[in-house]
């Protein structure tokens, strides 16, 4: 049943959206929440915005090791961090892409980035200079 809900990854599911889908109309989101973060945690799952009504967070397919060779590979599961841009907390996705390169991916003003580095810290902080130099753009 969930699989029908990846139609929707180019813009991301809501909590709300996959709730309705697995628990049908009168599902409420709360009811993913936990799994929703368990996944991320796993790497299974990746999840953008800032949470709330102006811009819920959205859940991607993650990108945990590949079975079939598709889905970009890491070494290491996925971890969710906040980098500060422009005074506000933005969400990001770190992981290790190999075992001397980290790559940080986030939303940012509608455009997804992915910024390399050799280290966690490095990715990040690439990411953040990425998304504060757009936004004095």
């Amino acid at each position: 049943m969930i699989s029908n809900c990846w139609c929707f990854a180019a813009r991301g599911v809501t909590e709300a959206e996959l709730a309705k889908e697995l628990f049908g109309n009168r599902a409420y989101q709360q009811r993913v929440n936990s799994t929703c973060r368990r996944l991320i945690q796993q790497g299974r799952v990746m999840r953008h915005g800032n949470g709330g009504p102006g811009d819920p967070f959205t859940y991607h397919p993650g990108l945990s090791k590949p079975s079939g060779g598709r889905q970009k590979q890491m070494i290491g599961p996925a971890y969710e961090r906040g980098v500060a841009v422009g005074g506000r907390l933005q969400n990001i996705i770190v992981y290790q892409k190999i075992k001397a390169v980290w790559v940080a991916t986030g939303k940012y003003m509608d455009d997804d980035h992915q910024a390399e580095g050799p280290t966690a810290n490095a990715a990040a902080k690439r990411w953040q200079q990425w998304a504060t130099y757009k936004g004095n753009g």
